[in-house]
């Protein structure tokens, strides 16, 4: 049985605080993205992300969370221990969230390319070209003014 995909628009708080319901009652949620913040793995307003319920948390996962009350992330995990979270969007140059595990509330398990492409983000391919962009954090300046001019 194939389901009808919806298309709805709503505030952010509510759109995420319900998609956080569905991904904790088990479901898997396709979300459009939107914002530079994932620049170059997620162009927002024209990629999506499958979102599912975290089992556990490694460094490179693309997570969902409220960082504080009402306001979600999604970006990628730089590092955990314990009890505490470390993100950062791909595309930010500086700025990082912290976060507890309470407050992540999904993993991207794909990317859904606007070419119709669907990327596994949790492939070993995938998190070792993450783990590389993290390198270049020093000169990512310049390689996202490139990727703004050349392909978007």
């Amino acid at each position: 049985m194939e389901l009808a995909m919806q298309k709805v628009v709503m505030p952010n708080k509510l759109l995420l605080a319900e998609v956080s319901r569905l991904v904790s009652e088990g479901e898997s949620v396709v979300l459009m993205t939107k914002g530079y913040s994932m620049l170059p793995f997620i162009v927002g307003g024209k990629d999506s992300v499958r979102l599912e319920k975290v089992d556990e948390l490694f460094p490179g996962q693309i997570l969902l969370a409220e960082v504080t009350p009402g306001h979600y992330v999604l970006h990628r995990l730089i590092s955990v221990k314990e009890d505490e979270a470390v993100l950062m969007g791909d595309g930010n140059l500086k700025g990082c969230e912290v976060c507890t595990r309470s407050q992540v509330k999904a993993v991207a398990v794909s990317i859904l390319k606007a070419n119709g492409k669907e990327v596994d983000c949790l492939s070993a391919r995938h998190l070792r070209r993450a783990a590389l962009w993290r390198r270049l954090l020093p000169v990512r300046r310049w390689l996202l003014a490139f990727y703004h001019r050349c392909c978007l």
